[in-house]
């Protein structure tokens, strides 16, 4: 039953919790509390609410592990239903669900009715800077940056160093380089500090800009912080010079990073293929012991660009034997996308020749960057194409 579901570590934290309340030891609804989250950690909803409806007097810490687990459970309905009943309600309660919403994607107008109630209850309910974070972030997702930046000043006692990266990053990732550096300014006019996370979102800005001085000196800022050893922020560095056309210099701080990303490899490719040095970029490509599909798709990329076919579809035929896990995988989302593929077909399973057309070749890099999205997306866009 339950315990055939539970690490043995739980286990045991399980049979001491139930031999505490068997005893008297300690208080039954904080051992309740604990093991509901417990329940809720290895997925035992059931037993968790269970558990819960048994105790005859739960506390506020009892309602919020039972809400949580539901919404670990990605079952929002009954997060909230359990929400809207619980007899004792704190910010945690609030924050959760707010949280939630605003994370899941189809409940952003349920985040911001809950944004506005705390609101209106501030008094009472209140707000901190995990409620702020949350609905910057969602600002963000919703390209609503006017009502970040009012949300932003609205609650300046709550502008920290992570609220002002959240901000600055939410206008960078919507295309609003200038302000997100604006911003940046006001950050260090206000005295608050900056860290990694500020340097890897304003070298992203720079990128878009193109800005080189800016960049530069944000990148002489991360030598005196000594924040070169983050692997995050070097490999933005590479990409900000590549970007900037700058490959010089781009290849010294590539040359110093100890673990090479993915993104600072691709970052490295697509600045050869943009000056045309498909050499360099092939011999940076071979190099490599392992090459997932972001550096694939930064190589094919750069053949597409200096219309060089022939390479493209050489690329691709390895790209079908190195990683053809892969290619069944995306496969199946395509014959499920599209009616097209009523065969169970992709371009991929034919055999490919040379002297096809460009469409062809613009497929087989469409088709590895659909793969690498989901890569693409940890480190902000790549600009590939």
């Amino acid at each position: 039953m339950t315990m055939r579901s539970l690490r043995v570590r739980d286990a045991l934290v399980y049979r001491d919790h139930v031999q505490a309340i068997k005893s008297g030891l300690v208080s039954i609804i904080f051992t309740c509390n604990q093991l509901i989250h417990l329940y809720s950690n290895h997925g035992l909803w059931q037993e968790a609410h269970k558990l819960f409806d048994e105790m005859p007097h739960p506390n506020v810490f009892s309602w919020n592990a039972i809400i949580m687990a539901y919404i670990k459970a990605h079952n929002l309905t009954q997060a909230r239903t359990l929400f809207d009943s619980a007899s004792h309600r704190d910010l945690v309660s609030f924050n959760s669900m707010l949280s939630a919403y605003a994370g899941a994607d189809g409940y952003e107008t349920q985040a911001l009715n809950l944004f506005n109630r705390m609101q209106s209850a501030r008094d009472t309910i209140g707000i901190d800077e995990f409620t702020l974070t949350t609905m910057l972030n969602l600002a963000a997702k919703l390209r609503k940056m006017d009502m970040a930046l009012n949300v932003f000043w609205k609650n300046p006692e709550l502008n920290d160093t992570v609220s002002w990266n959240t901000l600055i990053a939410g206008y960078a990732q919507n295309g609003y380089m200038e302000k997100s550096l604006t911003l940046l300014v006001e950050m260090i006019e206000n005295g608050i500090g900056f860290n990694e996370h500020t340097l890897a979102t304003v070298l992203s800005a720079c990128s878009g800009l193109k800005c080189l001085k800016l960049g530069k000196s944000v990148h002489a800022w991360v030598l005196k912080k000594g924040y070169s050893s983050n692997q995050f922020i070097s490999s933005g560095i590479v990409d900000f010079y590549s970007k900037c056309g700058n490959i010089r210099y781009a290849e010294l701080v590539y040359s110093e990073i100890g673990i090479k990303s993915p993104f600072a490899v691709a970052s490295l490719i697509a600045g050869y293929s943009s000056q045309g040095n498909m050499t360099e970029a092939q011999r940076l490509f071979d190099s490599l012991s392992e090459r997932n599909s972001v550096i694939w798709t930064a190589l094919c990329s750069g053949y597409v660009k200096s219309q060089q076919c022939e390479a493209v579809f050489r690329l691709f035929r390895e790209y079908k034997v190195k990683i053809p896990s892969t290619l069944s995988r995306q496969r199946r989302i395509l014959v499920g996308k599209d009616k097209q593929f009523e065969d169970k077909r992709t371009l991929a399973d034919y055999d490919i020749q040379e002297g096809s057309t460009l469409h062809l070749v613009q497929f087989c890099c469409a088709f590895m960057l659909s793969i690498s999205e989901g890569l693409l997306n940890l480190h902000g866009s790549l600009e590939i194409f």
